[in-house]
C-alpha cells in the first residue's frame, strides 16, 4: 500500500515514523510536513497558525489528484481537518483519509456546521479517549465505525535521564485546556516550591504566588528534565468537551511520577485514581490544594503511585505500543 502522511514535524529521510514500529509492514510511506509557531491563543490562531496547515492541505490535495496513493493519513486535526474541508469543497473522495488523534478545539468549536462540513470527507478518525468516540459520533453525525478509540502513547525520553540532586518541587505545565487560575490559587502560600511551564497568554491576568517559578514552554529536553526531577506532577484542566492534558499525564507516568489531574473527559482512561495518581473535581482550588498537600506530606505514597504509573506506562502507553495500535486500526480500515 502507498500512503501519504501529513505531520506538523519533519520525518528524517529513510525513516517511516509509526510504520517503523511494525517490522512486518511493507507499506510505502511518503511524508509532507509543516511547522508552526505555537504562541497564539484562540482567534489569534486564524492568522498566525492555521494558514500553514491550509497550505499543507493544498499540497496534499495536489499530490493525490493523480492515481497512485491508496491512503492519506493526517496527524491530528491541525493537519487533517483543512484537508478534509478542501476535499469536501473540491469533491475529492479518493484516496480515503484517516486522521489520527483527532480532536476539535480552538476557534473551530464555535462553528458546528463547519466541523461537519470538514469531517464529511474524512473516512476514519482515531481518538485518544473513549468519551470522544461518543461525542464526535453524535456531534458530527458520523457512523460509529468511523470513530475508533486508540489510546495514546509517548516516547520514553525519561529512560535517558539521570536523577540529579536538587530541591524537590511540584511541577505543572502545558497549554491546551489548562486551568491555571485554579492551580495558582491552590498552591498559593504553600511552603514548598512550584515550577510552572506555560504560555504567557495562559497566565494573563493571573497573580503568580511567590513560591511559583514560571517558565515559557521550554524545549523538550528541559521539560523532560523538570518532569523527571519533580516530586509529582499536577495537570489542572478546564471542563472542556474534548480530551486535553493526556500527553502531560503520560510523560509524568513515563517519568515514574504520581499525577494529580482534574477529572475531565478522557483523563480517567489514563489515571487510575488512588493507584497511579489522584483525580480531583475541576474548578475547585480547595480540593486541588488538599491533594497536593496530601502527596507532598506523604512522599512514600507519591513514590508508590509513581512506580505504579511507570509500570502502567511501560505496559500500555509507550510510543511503540501506540504506533502498533494505530497501524492495526489503519490495516483493519483498509482491509
Amino acid at each position: 500500500m502507498k500512503i501519504l502522511c501529513l505531520t506538523d514535524f519533519p520525518i528524517a529521510p529513510g525513516q517511516r515514523w509509526l510504520w517503523d514500529y511494525v517490522r512486518s509492514n511493507q507499506d510505502q510511506v511518503d511524508f509532507l510536513h509543516t511547522q508552526t509557531n505555537d504562541r497564539y491563543a484562540k482567534w489569534g490562531k486564524l492568522f498566525g497558525y492555521y494558514p500553514a496547515y491550509f497550505k499543507l492541505a493544498w499540497q496534499a490535495y495536489q499530490r493525490t489528484r493523480q492515481p497512485g496513493y491508496d491512503l492519506v493519513v493526517a496527524w491530528e486535526s491541525d493537519t487533517g481537518f483543512p484537508l478534509g474541508l478542501l476535499r469536501r469543497l473540491l469533491r475529492q473522495s479518493h484516496p480515503p483519509l484517516a486522521i489520527l488523534t483527532f480532536s476539535i478545539r480552538g476557534p473551530l468549536v464555535h462553528f458546528p456546521w463547519l466541523q461537519r462540513l470538514g469531517t464529511s470527507r474524512v473516512d476514519l478518525f482515531t481518538v485518544p479517549s473513549q468519551y470522544e468516540v461518543i461525542t464526535y459520533t453524535q456531534s458530527l453525525h458520523l457512523d460509529p465505525g468511523r470513530v475508533r478509540y486508540c489510546p495514546y502513547g509517548v516516547y520514553d525520553i525519561q529512560a535517558r535521564l539521570v536523577e540529579t540532586p536538587g530541591e524537590s518541587f511540584v511541577f505543572s505545565g502545558g497549554r491546551s485546556g489548562r486551568d491555571y487560575d485554579v492551580f495558582l490559587k491552590a498552591v498559593e502560600g504553600l511552603a514548598y516550591p512550584v515550577v510552572l511551564n506555560a504560555r504567557p497568554f495562559n497566565l494573563k491576568g493571573l497573580t503568580i504566588p511567590t513560591n511559583v517559578t514560571v517558565n515559557d514552554l521550554l524545549p523538550f529536553p528541559e521539560f523532560a528534565r523538570l518532569n523527571h526531577q519533580s516530586r509529582f506532577v499536577v495537570v489542572p484542566l478546564q471542563d472542556v468537551p474534548e480530551a486535553v492534558g493526556i500527553t502531560s499525564v503520560l510523560y509524568a507516568m513515563a517519568a515514574g511520577k504520581a499525577v494529580i489531574a482534574s477529572q475531565v473527559p478522557g483523563i480517567a482512561d489514563y489515571v487510575e485514581d488512588g493507584k497511579t495518581g489522584l483525580l480531583v473535581a475541576p474548578g475547585s482550588p480547595s480540593e486541588l490544594r488538599r491533594v497536593i498537600v496530601r502527596l507532598w506530606e506523604n512522599p512514600a505514597e507519591a513514590e508508590q503511585m509513581g512506580r505504579n504509573a511507570r509500570r502502567l506506562y511501560q505496559a500500555f502507553y509507550t510510543f511503540e505500543a501506540f504506533a502498533q495500535r494505530s497501524i492495526k486500526l489503519l490495516q483493519e480500515f483498509t482491509g
